[in-house]
């Protein structure tokens, strides 16, 4: 997911005069809370996961 926003994010420094430079940067903006919103919810299985071994 990083190298997708950060692919965004070039194109948006790169293209400056198209009408579009809002949304690319939105989309980078998506992209970057996505992979922020999966990470965190994998640490947060691995944290279930060892609580439920550890009780067992």
């Amino acid at each position: 997911m990083i190298q997708l926003s950060l692919g965004y994010l070039i194109s948006a420094k790169s293209k400056p005069e198209l009408p579009t430079v809002a949304v690319v940067l939105a989309e980078a903006a998506r992209a970057a809370a996505d992979y922020a919103r999966e990470r965190t919810i994998d640490q947060l299985n691995q944290k279930i996961h060892l609580d439920l071994l550890a009780s067992s």
